[in-house]
Formats: structure tokens, C-alpha cells, sequence
């Protein structure tokens, strides 16, 4: 894709490295439960993928989503501690 300097670490295919950019900050946006942010660098990315590699980014991006929602089914829930007594 363009001027390409990265490859993709799911297809190996090269990247330019603005939507590797953007891609890698939509995934730290998931990664700490923002999605409005994520979406919107995900959607970047796409506007600026060639019509050809967009099924293949769109693919990717929605691994990058599954893997966000299973860390987040495994991940075990924090649990209220008890107060402790003073005396």
C-alpha cells in the first residue's frame, strides 16, 4: 500500500506507514476501552487504504476487536476489598 515501510504482522503485507500508524493507535485506544477514539482511527486508516487492500485492513481491524473483547471476557473482574478496621 503506498509508500510502504511496515509490514502488516497478520498478512505480512506492507503498509504504508501512516495507516500502520493509525491502525497501532486504534488498537491502544481498545486496548484501554476507548472505542469512539479507536473507531476513529481505524476509520482514517481505511479512508487512506487503496479500494484494493481495504478487505483485508477491514478484516484485520475486526481481529484486532475480537482479540479486545476476549482479553476482556478472560480478564478477571476486580472485587471490592473489605474496609480495613482501624484499632
Amino acid at each position: 500500500m503506498g509508500n510502504a515501510q511496515n509490514a502488516c504482522p497478520r498478512c505480512g503485507r506492507p503498509h504504508s506507514p501512516y495507516v500502520a500508524y493509525y491502525v497501532a493507535q486504534g488498537w491502544n485506544e481498545l486496548k484501554r476501552g476507548a472505542e469512539q477514539p479507536a473507531r476513529a482511527a481505524f476509520t482514517e486508516a481505511l479512508r487512506v487504504t487503496p479500494p484494493n487492500d481495504k478487505q483485508q485492513l477491514q478484516s484485520y481491524i475486526a481481529y484486532l476487536v475480537q482479540q479486545t473483547e476476549a482479553t476482556r471476557q478472560v480478564a478477571p473482574q476486580p472485587t471490592p476489598q473489605a474496609a480495613a478496621e482501624i484499632g
